[in-house]
This record gives structure tokens, C-alpha cells and sequence, in this order.
């Protein structure tokens, strides 16, 4: 590969390649002549110096192989992320010409939507653990009296519980991070349509639930629940599916500003009105 017309890196990266990829390999051409010098002038060579070259060579040849390696996901991953953000802003831009409104999360709102579970998650579940084992410790010594044995049965019993929640939390915190972040809606006159994504790259993956008929929805503290029938669309790399209608419960994390909020459910208010639910039309 030339890195010097190759467009897969960008500038900045191009130049420290162009430094580090000659200086690296003549690092390593130099190591296994001083290894092949030292073998002839110094034979037997010890275990230690033998170690330490091998150690040498292999650090430099696996560098060699791994800093492009890495920097070329990095740059890829920047760049497909560029990519995909210029093309919700031109989704965005085209829904807002048609007459549309286009709603999406607010980074401060976010923010603090996020700061329940990132505490349970961190704060919460590791503080339990910690002081459950604290007390564990100091009573193990102890565990004669019967009095003692029944009181270590609670910490043991969150200890526990602690430990078995922690990789929940975590999940829990990362779903409501993704979803926040991704999450957009676009309401017309008569129309509904909650988009996001999963992943990255190639395997990225576009869904968007189109609202066909409203049930009914609740709003909740951390939520906005929308009960109806859907049609799903889902894109990726293989192509784009079609499934539904059928009917879901949809949550939606409350983490738009106020008027944008507002302007959500004022559409819901205005279709569950009629006739004991609403219907709105399904966006192609």
C-alpha cells in the first residue's frame, strides 16, 4: 500500500505513517542484525539476551502490523460516521422543506437522562458490593456466634445481589445511551415515524416504525409510551424489508426540549381523541 496517495487515511495520519512505518522496519531489519552479530560474535548467547531480542523483534513486527491496522479501522469508522451523519442531516433538511417536523434528542436533556442509570451502574451497584464485602470481612472472624452468622446473611445476600446486577446495569445504561442518541422523529399533518439505528459501518442497521393506528400512550417519567399498530422498515447493507403491520408498545426516552415535546404530544392527543383511538398515515 502507498500511504502517500492512499485516501483511506487522512492527512495528518498519512504523515506520521510516512514517518513511523521506515523508521519501524529499519528498528526491526536493525534488531535481527544485531541478534544475528551477537550469535555469531558472542555464541552461546544466554537466555536473557535471547529473551530480550526476541521480545524486541516481536514488539517491533507486531507494531508494524498493528498501528496501520488500528488506524485505518479508526479512520474508516471516522469516516463512515461522517458519511452517515451528512445524510441524516439531508433526511433532516428534506423532511423540514416537505413541511414536516423533525424532533431529536437535545444533548443536555440527555444528559441528565442518562445520570440514573450511569449511577446505578457505577455508583450504586459497586458501593453495595463493596460495603456487603466490607462487612463480610470484619465479621468472618466471628462466625461462631449464631448472632453474627444471621446478621452476615443480609450483606452476603446484597453482595450478591450486587455482583449478579452489575452486567444488567451496564446493558441497561447502554441501551438507554444508544437509543437516546440515535432516536428521531418526524411528524407531518397525519403522520408518524420514529427512525434510528444499530451499529456501525457495515453493520449498520436502519429502522424506522411508521404509525399506522393509535391505541393509546402514556407518559411516563423517563419515557413517552405509544401502544398501536406499526409497519416496520429496517435497511442495511443486504437490502431493505418491509414487516407489519402489527401492533407494539414503542418507548420513547424523554429527552427533547419542552416545546418539541410539546409538540409530540399534541399529536398524540389529537388522534387518540377519535372514536377511542387514533390513526395516522404511514409514511413509505
Amino acid at each position: 500500500m502507498d500511504i502517500k496517495i492512499s485516501k483511506r487515511f487522512p492527512v495528518k495520519e498519512r504523515r506520521f505513517l510516512n514517518i513511523f512505518l521506515p523508521v519501524s522496519i529499519c528498528a526491526l531489519v536493525l534488531e535481527i542484525l544485531a541478534l544475528l552479530v551477537c550469535i555469531v560474535v558472542f555464541a552461546p548467547l544466554s537466555d536473557t539476551v535471547s529473551n530480550i531480542f526476541i521480545f524486541s523483534i516481536a514488539i517491533t513486527a507486531l507494531l508494524i502490523f498493528l498501528v496501520p491496522f488500528i488506524m485505518s479501522f479508526v479512520s474508516g469508522y471516522r469516516g463512515d460516521k461522517k458519511q452517515f451523519r451528512s445524510k441524516t442531516s439531508l433526511e433532516n433538511q428534506t423532511a423540514l422543506e416537505s413541511g414536516k417536523t423533525v424532533i431529536e434528542s437535545d444533548a443536555a436533556i440527555r444528559k441528565k437522562y442518562l445520570r440514573f442509570p450511569k449511577i446505578l451502574a457505577l455508583l450504586v451497584c459497586p458501593s453495595v458490593f463493596l460495603l456487603s464485602g466490607l462487612a463480610l470481612s470484619l465479621t468472618k472472624d466471628h462466625q461462631a456466634a449464631f448472632s453474627v452468622r444471621l446478621l452476615r446473611l443480609p450483606f452476603l445476600a446484597l453482595a450478591a445481589a450486587a455482583l449478579v446486577a452489575f452486567i444488567p446495569l451496564l446493558m441497561y445504561w447502554a441501551n438507554c445511551s444508544g437509543t437516546s442518541l440515535v432516536q428521531r422523529i418526524y411528524l407531518g399533518q397525519s403522520s408518524f415515524r420514529y427512525s434510528g439505528y444499530s451499529g456501525s459501518m457495515e453493520e449498520r442497521v436502519e429502522f424506522s416504525y411508521a404509525l399506522i393506528s393509535l391505541e393509546s400512550f402514556h407518559v411516563g417519567r423517563r419515557a413517552i409510551s405509544i401502544r398501536g399498530e406499526f409497519l416496520k422498515t429496517t435497511s442495511d447493507l443486504y437490502g431493505v424489508r418491509n414487516k407489519g403491520p402489527f401492533s407494539k408498545n414503542l418507548h420513547i426516552p424523554r429527552t427533547f426540549t419542552k416545546s418539541q415535546e410539546q409538540t409530540l404530544l399534541a399529536f398524540l392527543q389529537e388522534y387518540s381523541g377519535k372514536s377511542g383511538s387514533g390513526t395516522a398515515i404511514a409514511e413509505e
